[in-house]
């Protein structure tokens, strides 16, 4: 379906047609209910795909922080002043496509805030690492949510939503989130970066090395950045999926170098590619 010139798919279901199955996890600009600023506990919902609906569901944490031009909080910030305890929180209810919290809004607290969400034990222990100036690498935008002072202002946005009009983000926004690079400070010196535009990086080995492992580029998409999903993983997807249904799956794998079509795109773990010693550069350096 479509939402303020964005097509958004159903749960579970990605790509440009709605055909691929989507990533474990919470859904890329969600359009969250808004909270009303009166103090009382309000259900924050994150809808996703695969969430875990056992114990482990208690690894999965959000956070609200004010959204400020020009930075991504989930990344940069450990907590807000107005939702100070909400990363210690865990979801009152868990199922495959949703997970709940209780939120309360106080009195003075309106205004746009990033919805961010983080799963696994990193969470919390992750936060210490701001004060050497390192991002939050666990956490990930996944909308915006307003904070308003009344009822009948929450109930005009949750119509526009209804209706398809409400856009979960601010315009320019997912490109400008896409260039925070404290990921590359970490880099390997075997390998370099051209930015090719606004939504492209290129990676590439330097020179006295070869044989790069890793992904080539990643792509920024929708706030996120996305790496192309290796074809022989893909096709040993494909070939355990045949299996399962008793088809023969020995052709899977034989035919990686002649597929045709768009690369498919996964959300990048921001693991950086490495490249090896050239043939004969070990004696010169």
């Amino acid at each position: 379906f479509g939402r303020n010139g964005h097509c958004i798919c159903e749960s579970c279901w990605d790509g440009p047609n709605c055909d691929q199955p989507a990533r474990e996890g919470p859904t890329r600009l969600q359009a969250f209910s808004p909270l009303i600023a009166n103090g009382h506990g309000q259900m924050l919902k994150v809808m996703g795909c695969n969430f875990p609906i056992d114990g482990a569901s208690q690894l999965a944490r959000v956070k609200l922080l004010r959204q400020k031009d020009g930075e991504d909080p989930c990344r940069t910030r450990e907590r807000d002043e107005n939702f100070p305890d909400l990363p210690l929180q865990v979801p009152t209810r868990a199922a495959e496509t949703r997970l709940e919290y209780e939120v309360i809004a106080q009195a003075n607290s309106e205004g746009k805030y990033a919805v961010c969400f983080c799963y696994g034990a990193d969470c919390l222990s992750e936060s210490k690492s701001l004060s050497d100036g390192k991002m939050l690498l666990s956490w990930q935008r996944v909308g915006q949510i307003r904070v308003v002072a009344s009822y009948a202002l929450q109930l005009t946005i949750e119509r526009e939503i209804e209706a398809g009009i409400y856009d979960a983000v601010d315009e320019d926004e997912s490109e400008r989130l896409c260039e925070e690079d404290g990921w590359w400070e970490n880099h390997h010196a075997s390998i370099k970066r051209e930015k090719t535009d606004g939504k492209k990086m290129m990676f590439y080995c330097a020179e006295g090395f070869a044989d790069m492992e890793g992904p080539d580029h990643v792509s920024c998409e929708d706030g996120m950045w996305m790496m192309p999903v290796d074809p022989r993983e893909a096709a040993e997807e494909q070939a355990e999926e045949e299996n399962e249904e008793g088809l023969a799956n020995e052709n899977a794998l034989a035919m990686v170098d002649e597929a045709d079509g768009p690369v498919r795109m996964k959300p990048w773990d921001f693991v950086l590619p490495l490249c090896y010693w050239a043939t004969g550069t070990c004696q010169e350096h």
